[in-house]
Formats: C-alpha cells, sequence, structure tokens
C-alpha cells in the first residue's frame, strides 16, 4: 500500500501547484472576456458619429455595463472589475463629446 501512495504524491503535486494560477486565470477570465465587446464600441465611437450611431453605441454600452454588473468574483479580483466599469465610464464621456 505504501508502495503506490509515494507514486500517487508524485502525480499529484505538479497539479496542486498548477491551481493557483489556474484559479487566477478562470476569475479573470470573467472580466476580461468583455473587454473585446469594449474594443468594438470604442471602434465604433471612433467612426463618424450621427445621432443614430450614437444612440446604438449607447444603447451597447447599457448592455455591457449590465452584463459586467452581473459578473460575481472573489474581493482579491474586484479591482480588475471596477477597471472595467471605469473603462466603460470613460468610453461613455467619449461619446458625449
Amino acid at each position: 500500500m505504501k508502495v503506490l501512495l509515494l507514486p500517487l504524491i508524485v502525480l499529484l503535486f505538479p497539479l496542486v501547484k498548477m491551481m493557483p494560477p489556474a484559479y487566477r486565470w478562470r476569475m479573470r477570465s470573467r472580466i476580461y472576456r468583455w473587454y473585446a465587446e469594449l474594443e468594438t464600441i470604442d471602434a465604433e465611437i471612433n467612426q463618424k458619429e450621427t445621432p443614430l450611431n450614437i444612440e446604438k453605441t449607447t444603447t451597447d454600452l447599457d448592455e455591457l455595463e449590465r452584463k459586467v454588473a452581473g459578473i460575481s468574483v472573489p474581493l482579491a479580483f474586484r479591482e480588475e472589475l471596477y477597471g472595467m466599469r471605469l473603462h466603460i465610464e470613460l468610453l461613455r464621456k467619449k461619446l458625449k463629446k
């Protein structure tokens, strides 16, 4: 029985070492997946602005903000979440100019 325990520990050790980075990646991916949509909205803002485009872009920002508000992350990752919210607000101000 002891002979089988040692190989099992040797196999589990790399998995245990991989868990914290995998957890960090998973938590950050909850937030960073929305940056592609944010970049698309930013590109729309940089195009010619027509009243219809402004209204659509505002609606897109509102929808993105609603989605981001629904993200649940641990306290240690809230900084990235608030950063995302600040970027949304930055685009909203850019659109109003």
